[in-house]
């Protein structure tokens, strides 16, 4: 069996399909804390200053609100609700926007 070559030309996100739906699950599975890594890996494989790098700060800065959101909330039932509508929109915009920015040929 041999090993797929890596095409130095090619975009840092032209990924295989499994590795994108791997990296759009990222942040359903850790219930939005680890929303930023995807980005972070991008941002790490970009020149400082990327669009990438204020992605990877947006979601990084989303997610320590929702921690500090999660366990500070007092038990209102609508400060509840509001801070369990937050969590859900982050993981909805991670998901959609990893999804979208790991899409072939997108740079």
């Amino acid at each position: 069996m041999s090993r797929p070559s890596v095409d130095p030309s090619g975009s840092p996100r032209d990924l295989p399909l499994w590795h994108r739906v791997v990296w759009t699950l990222v942040p359903v599975v850790t219930i939005g804390f680890g929303a930023w890594l995807p980005f972070a890996y991008w941002a790490y494989r970009q020149p400082r200053g990327s669009a990438d790098h204020r992605w990877w700060l947006g979601f990084t800065v989303a997610s320590a609100v929702e921690l500090v959101l999660v366990f500070t909330r007092p038990d209102d039932g609508l400060v509840s609700q509001l801070v369990g509508a937050y969590v859900l929109l982050l993981i909805l915009a991670a998901t959609v926007a990893t999804w979208l920015k790991s899409a072939p040929g997108r740079a």
